[in-house]
């Protein structure tokens, strides 16, 4: 795979389509986006703590180029950064890659994210993906699901009549006489008018939650949905999750975004159970409660507030979804976060 990367040049942007008669093009572009968080962790045997932090939500750094090579044909690149606003990154470690579009579709090799995370998050959580609501604290089997994947290659079809599949697999350069770990995953989604249904499977093969592990496989199967209803956006997710050794895990997320003008109203309610080895005579049970308003100066730049409560029943299943805080069995959290994101 690495060698494939390379023999193929550097990074992509997914360029639909593509007009043969746009001229080649190379754009930088970014996000800076940090919040100022103030958290509390509480009940269970241990002791509670409160805590201030400076957290980073995906700030990053990108390059994106395209080529047109005639008949329709586009080969694009793209090579992503994250940069912590709070700490140092690794470069490259975002949605890189090499790639050719067409009136055929869109295929793509390098590190990037799956299509379960590109079908049943990035078009249904309200906050984006980020922040301590983040549908990854409770859905999403606590953002095991959520991968951004090295050596991939995918295909992306073109959408006809609202309608369009994407196919994902990661190569097994881990395989070991014992472990033969890959992935693979396929989504099929329609959007049209304000409607979005999605339903989206992914298989990982002799892995436990990314490490890998002999004899142990996991799968995921999702759907989702939105609906736009004038300023109000309700959308939905649920999925149940297998993995060798334990009880199938259930998990939904219910959320609204409401717009008037500059100012948006957030909310998701999430509840996840089970998942537990199945010698377990209680079965882990949480729920998590966002709400946020957001404040827009510009289409690129916004102020947010957040407010999160997790309740861990039974376990230690669910925390924040993004920077998560170490907690004991039967822990809760509370959060309050404000911050400031700007795209160029």
């Amino acid at each position: 795979m690495r060698a494939a990367f390379l023999l193929f040049a550097a990074g992509v942007s997914v360029v639909s389509g593509a007009d043969a008669q746009e001229p080649d093009v190379v754009t930088l572009y970014g996000r800076a986006y940090g919040l100022l968080e103030s958290v509390e962790v509480s009940g269970g045997s241990a002791p509670a703590i409160r805590l201030n932090r400076v957290t980073d939500q995906a700030s990053l750094l990108g390059v994106r180029g395209k080529e047109n090579l005639g008949g329709g044909l586009v080969c694009w690149l793209q090579l992503e950064t994250g940069f912590a606003v709070d700490s140092p990154g690794t470069f490259g470690g975002r949605n890189s890659a090499i790639g050719l579009s067409g009136a055929w579709g869109t295929v793509l090799a390098g590190r990037w994210d799956s299509v379960y995370v590109q079908s049943q998050v990035d078009p249904i959580d309200p906050f984006g993906h980020q922040g301590l609501p983040d549908i990854a604290g409770a859905a999403i089997n606590q953002g095991n699901y959520t991968r951004r994947e090295k050596n991939v290659i995918q295909y992306w079809s073109p959408r006809l009549a609202g309608f369009r599949t994407k196919l994902h697999y990661t190569a097994n350069e881990g395989r070991s006489e014992s472990a033969n770990p890959y992935d693979y995953a396929v989504n099929v989604s329609f959007e049209n008018g304000g409607v979005y249904a999605a339903a989206a499977f992914e298989k990982h093969k002799d892995q436990l939650g990314g490490t890998t592990v002999a004899g142990v496989d996991e799968e995921g199967l999702g759907i989702s949905g939105f609906r736009e209803i004038g300023p109000l956006k309700i959308s939905a997710q649920y999925g149940h999750y297998r993995r060798t050794g334990t009880v199938m895990q259930k998990s939904y997320m219910i959320g609204f975004r409401f717009k008037r003008g500059v100012q948006e109203l957030l909310g998701t309610y999430q509840n996840s159970r089970d998942g537990g080895p199945t010698s377990l005579a209680v079965q882990p049970r949480c729920i998590l409660v966002g709400f946020g308003y957001r404040y827009r100066f510009s289409p690129k730049t916004f102020f947010i507030a957040q407010y999160a409560h997790v309740d861990n029943m039974v376990g230690a299943l669910c925390n924040f979804g993004t920077n998560p805080v170490a907690i004991s069995e039967a822990q809760d959290l509370h959060g309050i976060a404000v911050g400031l994101r700007t795209v160029f």
